[in-house]
């Protein structure tokens, strides 16, 4: 008889194992067997068997879960073919945190300088000088904390007061400030004062006349014939007094026509005076 033809087949299992380390600690572990065959004949009795060609398997392919801020390392596990010849194998997933997404921003802030202007008719003619200062920042995503560069510089230029005829203006001009971050809202009020009115003083010119108004005849006597048919000299013993009032009226000023006039007259009455005694001797 023909010998009994005995068939059977082998397996064997190849795994690969994925562990996968989450951020909160926790590990989660996916297995991938796979199971390989072959078959075989022998003859009955006989230890000695034929084999046949081993089946091919296949891990799949192996995505980690997403996990918000971190990056899977590696992200994905590749699918692998399995042989007769692979070995088990272990693959292991962490995760490392996701470098901060970087936003950039600027903030701004507005500082003004109010000048108001209070014309001498009532008006209030207002100008405004706004400076806008900007800082940059940068800040993580979903993070409240920020990152601040310094404040700009900015400048409030000088102003001058329009001029008001008859007025002066109080200040006359504004000054041209530097603007910084500590810097505050400013008011500044310009008002105008009524000029002082101009003097002039005027003189009046007093020319004194050196030379009295004085009459250039001096009094002479004169001769009067009396009834008796004599010449008569007329009565002198007021002559002395007489001379002396018209020495008053002349002009007191020690000019020298006063002083001329003053000494004729006293040698007018002296000469008087020496006819009259040779006249009663």
């Amino acid at each position: 008889d023909e010998p009994a033809i005995v068939e059977g087949k082998e397996e064997k299992t190849i795994t690969r194992t994925i562990n996968v380390y989450l951020p909160n600690g926790e590990v989660q572990t996916t297995k991938q067997p796979i199971t390989l065959e072959r078959k075989y004949t022998s003859v009955a009795g006989n230890d000695e068997k034929e084999y046949g060609p081993w089946t091919v398997g296949r891990w799949e392919s192996f995505t980690a879960p997403e996990q918000e801020d971190y990056t899977a390392i590696p992200g994905t596990v590749d699918e692998v073919k399995v042989t007769s010849e692979s070995l088990d194998a272990v693959v292991d997933i962490y995760y490392r945190a996701d470098e901060p997404a970087i936003v950039e921003g600027k903030e701004e802030k507005t500082i003004t300088r109010t000048i108001n202007v209070h014309l001498p008719n009532g008006e209030v003619q207002t100008t405004r000088q706004p400076v806008t200062l900007e800082r940059k920042y940068t800040s993580v995503a979903g993070s409240e904390e920020k990152k601040y560069g310094p404040w700009t510089v900015g400048r409030w230029e000088s102003f001058t007061a329009p001029e008001q005829e008859g007025y002066t203006a109080i200040p006359g001009t504004v000054d041209e400030v530097e603007v910084t971050s500590e810097s505050l809202d400013a008011v500044v009020d310009i008002y105008y004062r009524a000029d002082e009115p101009a003097i002039v003083e005027e003189s009046e010119e007093v020319t004194d006349d050196p030379t009295p108004e004085t009459s250039t005849t001096s009094p002479t006597p004169k001769n009067i014939t009396n009834a008796k048919g004599k010449t008569a000299t007329p009565e002198l013993k007021n002559m002395d007094t007489k001379s002396k009032a018209f020495q008053n009226k002349l002009p007191q000023t020690g000019n020298k026509a006063g002083t001329i006039y003053s000494i004729i007259g006293l040698l007018l009455t002296s000469i008087l005076g020496v006819w009259e005694i040779i006249r009663k001797r």
